[in-house]
């Protein structure tokens, strides 16, 4: 009956790992497969337990040549087929013991060992004798034996000399026993390596996985110094200038080793070199499945593609390794090498714009994180702003209030009553008419400017309301009242603290009608004053101060005021 996929996977690994060439013993593989269930592991350990026994059983304990190089040359059947067998020893198969020891075969039973027992027998205690005296003899000759004397003894009577203990030689790193063929190709060839094929320098594992991975064709050089075609092979064909041409131009890596190197040995077991040189050409090719009724294809998977062994003149010469790789390599892999680097590309670029729309992301998101923090920024300084602004328009409106309070109270209580020989008419910018009042000179101008900004009241603020206490935490003439308090105490009048210093904060000034002269207000020393304003008739006007405000409403400051006019008789 025909035999499933997986049944034909498992007896091809195990053909791979026995090396099975007869029909008989494939017959043999492929019954006991099925009597263990088609388990591959079990099937190896009973051949090769098989294998073990008719060594035994064999005369003199000699294996033969198939034996040994399948026990010498097992291959995991999890790795790639191209890569060197594993070293036995290296690593056992899962499931199974160490390997036992091979019992040292003993000779047949018989009597051809009677007569060499009697001759040693006979010969023994003569050998021990000697020993003893020889062994007497060269410790006198080491210990008391002057070295002078030494050349004057006979040879045969010196004891030996001491050999020294052989080193073991420790195995060289394949890098560098690759490197040093590299340069001893070079001096053979007289040529830089860079007029030499690509050559790849590192072990033949490495080299596979670096033509798989940047998808590359293959080319496995094996030579031999022992060979009488090695030096013409090397000058004559790998340094010929047009296989170095095609081969650089068509981007093949070369991987060249000599077989007596442990990584050219290997190399040679696994791609299966009997004759030198040899060129093996490798890339990688859809795998496809073993069943004869199934050809799915599957992962890519590095494959054999041709090979070429034999003399530099006919087979391996360079018009032969040129058209090898133009007719019956390149044209098999390029078109599958061409698809994988553009599905590769393709994956790159998708990664490079999915990187790049990430980027674009992040830095749009750091940008709107920038804006709403500027913009966060700005509405706070701007709603600090406003509340600072707010807070200082109601200040202002409070102080306007006050202010409006405080003349109120000053009409009623600080504005001294019309009498006096100086009669004063003062007109405003409020209205067109004359506010006469009478005043008495002395050494203060104050009661002018209280009187002036009683003139600031609107005319709707009826007298009999004024209120008799000044608003609460605004009186501009507090601090004269404490001043005048402590002048009986101190000694001092007021003169003696504000001196002619213009006091009080007055949203206007005093301005005489001619000559036009300002009237400052003043506590003390304001007899200049009163003589200005008797020289000018009386007549004043009040001016508004640049930057200050009346504290009045548009309406009550375009209004005309509706004060009566004080007559002298009053």
């Amino acid at each position: 009956m025909p035999l499933t996929t997986s049944q034909q996977q498992a007896l091809s690994q195990l053909w791979a790992v026995t090396s099975s060439t007869t029909d008989a013993a494939r017959e043999r593989d492929e019954r006991l497969l099925r009597e263990n269930g088609w388990d591959v592991q079990t099937t190896i350990e009973q051949i090769f337990n098989m294998t073990d026994d008719a060594d035994l059983s064999s005369p003199g304990g000699d294996a033969g040549p198939s034996t040994s190089r399948n026990r010498h040359a097992v291959h995991d059947p999890d790795q790639d087929p191209l890569l060197p067998p594993i070293p036995p020893g290296a690593r056992r198969l899962s499931g199974t013991g160490a390997r036992r020891q091979r019992p040292i075969p003993r000779a047949a039973p018989g009597t051809t060992g009677i007569g060499i027992g009697i001759w040693n027998i006979i010969v023994w205690p003569v050998g021990m004798l000697f020993s003893i005296v020889g062994g007497v003899w060269y410790f006198i000759v080491r210990a008391f034996v002057p070295l002078s004397f030494l050349p004057y003894i006979p040879s045969f009577l010196l004891p030996p000399s001491p050999s020294p203990p052989s080193i073991p030689r420790p195995p060289q790193d394949p890098t560098t026993e690759h490197l040093a063929f590299l340069q001893s190709l070079c001096s053979l060839t007289g040529l830089p390596q860079s007029e030499l094929p690509e050559i790849y320098v590192g072990p033949y594992r490495e080299f596979l996985t670096h033509i798989r991975k940047e998808l590359l064709v293959g080319l496995v050089v094996l030579v031999s110094e022992e060979h009488e075609d090695d030096e013409s092979f090397k000058k004559g064909s790998l340094a010929d200038k047009d296989v170095v041409q095609a081969l650089r131009s068509e981007g093949v890596v070369v991987w060249v080793a000599d077989i007596s190197s442990r990584e050219g040995f290997q190399a040679s077991q696994t791609l299966l070199a009997t004759t030198y040189p040899s060129l093996t050409f490798l890339s990688l090719l859809p795998s496809t499945s073993s069943s004869p009724t199934t050809t799915s294809s599957s992962s890519p998977k590095l494959t054999l593609l041709n090979t070429l062994s034999g003399p530099p003149s006919t087979i391996t010469s360079p018009t032969s390794i040129i058209t090898t790789l133009q007719t019956a390599v390149l044209p098999r892999v390029r078109p599958f090498l061409n698809r994988l680097k553009s599905e590769r590309l393709a994956v790159e670029e998708a990664r490079y714009v999915r990187a790049e729309q990430d980027r674009a992301f992040r830095a749009s998101e750091a940008k709107d994180r920038e804006r709403m923090r500027v913009a966060k920024q700005k509405e706070e300084a701007e709603r600090i702003k406003k509340e600072r602004e707010e807070k200082e328009r109601r200040e202002k409106e409070l102080i306007k209030e006050k202010r409006k309070i405080w003349r109120r109270y000053a009409r009623k209580h600080l504005l001294p009553p019309s009498n006096g020989p100086v009669r004063v008419a003062l007109r405003t910018p409020l209205s067109s008419e004359r506010h006469l009042h009478h005043f008495t000179p002395s050494s203060s101008t104050l009661s002018l400017y209280i009187f002036a900004e009683t003139l600031l009241i609107p005319a709707s603020a009826k007298k009999e309301d004024d209120p008799d206490t000044p608003p609460e935490g605004y009186d501009p003439l507090a601090y004269l009242s404490s001043s005048s308090s402590n002048t009986i105490a101190n000694g001092a009048g007021i003169s003696d603290i504000l001196g002619e210093e213009e006091v009080g904060d007055w949203p206007f000034t005093l301005v005489t009608a001619y000559p036009r002269q300002t009237i400052p207000c003043v506590l003390a020393e304001g007899e200049k004053a009163w003589e200005t304003v008797q020289k000018a008739g009386g007549a004043m006007f009040l001016e508004k101060r640049e930057g200050y405000a009346f504290g009045l409403s548009e309406e009550e400051e375009d209004g005309e005021s509706e004060e009566e006019i004080v007559s002298d008789s009053d």
